[in-house]
């Protein structure tokens, strides 16, 4: 009998990393290489649970969707999980994505209603955009 994915590759619990960095709250989510729906809630699940441990507008998010399978349940997928984390993500990043991903992706970003979400190229990138952001937003 074979395992699911999230069992076979032990994604479950190594897919979430929570940080520090200059004073501000990260999350750190890794939904790469997902490739079934059922797998891709699984996490998002597990996501929301841990996010919704902070206060409001606390959080930086950094996702990572590269290589990810996107289909219409995925788009609908990723609807609820932007719409469930608004209260709780003050600003976040996403990485991995190649050209008609990101069309896809700013379209269900427009569609969410969310006006705080970036592009970058890696973690790194992402958690100095972040907070290059934070600190212009706090000169204004």
């Amino acid at each position: 009998m074979k395992k699911n994915q999230l069992e076979d590759n032990k994604l479950s619990g190594d897919r979430i990393e929570e940080f520090t960095q200059d004073g501000r709250s990260f999350m750190y989510l890794d939904f790469s290489y997902i490739k079934t729906n059922e797998d891709l809630n699984k996490i998002m699940e597990m996501a929301k649970t841990k996010i919704a441990a902070y206060s409001g507008q606390s959080l930086y998010t950094i996702s990572n969707i590269g290589h990810m399978r996107l289909d219409l349940k995925t788009k609908e997928l990723a609807m609820e999980y932007l719409r469930h984390n608004t209260p709780y993500v003050k600003s976040a990043a996403l990485i991995g994505l190649d050209g008609i991903k990101k069309v896809m992706i700013n379209r269900v970003i427009k569609l969410s209603g969310r006006k705080n979400i970036s592009f970058a190229y890696s973690k790194e990138q992402a958690i100095q955009l972040l907070i290059q952001q934070d600190y212009a937003e706090q000169d204004s």
